[in-house]
């Protein structure tokens, strides 16, 4: 299906898919990425200067967790984990790209991967032991 171009300013070009409503980026000389405001977009961009990101992981899961990222209410954790385990297992983008992060890709995939893990532990904790 293809994308529809949206309103842009020069230098810039924003898509949405309007299958799955997702927004993304083309800039000069770099592929198509995650629109900002994207959820992975902002669960990136706390460690965009990092180096070894996956380091901050289960901290960054925990604040998420406890609502300290006003982006994520608890009802949408689900969904957050989600499109990261899509992007994870079928990667579409170079996640690196999304903001310029100064770490490599393995290490920022290293660290979504941390991250969905520490969010999804922490949601199964807070179901409490199933029946």
């Amino acid at each position: 299906m293809p994308l529809e171009r949206l309103g842009s300013p020069p230098g810039i070009s924003f898509f949405r898919c309007p299958a799955c409503e997702r927004q993304f980026t083309l800039m000069p000389g770099k592929a198509l990425v995650e629109r900002w405001l994207g959820p992975l977009s902002l669960v990136l961009y706390d460690v965009i200067f990092e180096e070894r990101p996956q380091d901050r992981a289960e901290e960054m899961g925990r604040r998420i967790f406890q609502g300290r990222m006003s982006a994520f209410p608890y009802e949408a954790l689900g969904r957050l984990l989600e499109e990261i385990r899509i992007e994870l297992s079928a990667p579409s983008q170079v996640v690196r790209d999304i903001l310029d992060c100064r770490a490599s890709e393995e290490d920022l995939r290293e660290y979504l991967r941390r991250l969905a893990d520490e969010i999804e532990r922490r949601l199964e904790t807070s179901r409490g032991p199933r029946p």
